[in-house]
Formats: C-alpha cells, sequence, structure tokens
C-alpha cells in the first residue's frame, strides 16, 4: 500500500513535516497554532463550567419546584382526607336518617291500625248500643206475650216497639 500524507484543515497556516514514514505522526511547529488550541481549550473549558453551572442552577430551581409541587400535594392529600372524612360521616348521618324514618312509617302504622281499631269500636258500641237497645225491646215484647198467654185475654192488643230505626205498631190476638 501505498502511503500518502494527508491534508490538515486549520483556521491558521501551519507549516508541517512529517517525521519518518514508519511513525506516521505529524508535529506542528507553528506556535501561534499552539497557544491558539490552548486558548480555546481555555474558553471551552470555560464554555463547559458555565454549562455545568447552569444546568446545577436549572436542577436547583427544578428541584424547589419539585419540593413546592410535593408540598402542595400534601396539602392536597390532606384535604382529600378531610373530606373523605366528611363523606363518611354524611353518609352515616344519611344511614341514620333513613332508620328514622323507617321507624317513624313504622309509628305511623301502628298509628293508623290504633285510629281504625279505635272507629271499628266506636262502630261496634254504637251496633251494640242499638242492639242493647232492640234486645230491650223484644224482652218488653216477649214478656206481654207472655203475660198475654198467662191471662188468656180474647180481645186484641195493640203492641208497640221502639228502637233507633223508628216505632211499629202491631196488632196482637191471643189465641
Amino acid at each position: 500500500m501505498k502511503s500518502h500524507s494527508r491534508p490538515t484543515f486549520s483556521p491558521s497556516t501551519p507549516q508541517w513535516k512529517p517525521l519518518g514514514r514508519a511513525k506516521q505522526a505529524w508535529i506542528c511547529c507553528g506556535r501561534d497554532e499552539v497557544g491558539g488550541l490552548s486558548q480555546r481549550c481555555a474558553q471551552a473549558a470555560k464554555d463547559t463550567a458555565d454549562l455545568i453551572q447552569g444546568s446545577l442552577d436549572k436542577s436547583e430551581a427544578g428541584k424547589s419546584k419539585v419540593d413546592a409541587v410535593a408540598s402542595r400535594m400534601q396539602v392536597v392529600t390532606g384535604e382529600c382526607e378531610r373530606v373523605a372524612v366528611s363523606v363518611r360521616d354524611v353518609s352515616a348521618g344519611s344511614q341514620q336518617q333513613e332508620q328514622g324514618i323507617r321507624e317513624i312509617s313504622r309509628g305511623l302504622q301502628q298509628m293508623q291500625g290504633l285510629t281504625q281499631s279505635y272507629a271499628a269500636s266506636e262502630e261496634n258500641a254504637a251496633a251494640a248500643e242499638e242492639l242493647s237497645a232492640r234486645s230491650e225491646s223484644l224482652v218488653g215484647i216477649i214478656a206481654l206475650i207472655e203475660r198475654l198467654r198467662r191471662r188468656k185475654i180474647e180481645q186484641p192488643v195493640t203492641i208497640v216497639a221502639s228502637g233507633r230505626t223508628g216505632s211499629a205498631a202491631r196488632s196482637w190476638r191471643s189465641s
């Protein structure tokens, strides 16, 4: 293989000399180039340090923001827990109200049953009074019939029966 010398790119025009074909190394002979190179390295190091410092500053600002968000999240979490406790309290209160309403409903049903029983008792009492009046009337009629039988009266007798529904007159004849 043939060995060719490679051209190098540089902003300045240095003088290059090849040193021995076996090593294929190049050495720069220009002082200006070495000085420029060291200035560029120093500037690159300063730029790198500035970039690192900027990254550290941004990282610190980001950490501060993350800490603020974490703090706010703790506040939100605390509020959520407080709301959850309130929801549980409201739920328990609703269950107690539901139980109270069921008890009131049962009480109203019992009162309705008692009212119906009372109304039925009053109706029964009125019916009992009417039956009592009718039975007194029937007792009187039966007593009269018995007396007539005992006396054996042949003449007609008028019996008047009275009750709540009115009075009726009937003629009886003993035989």
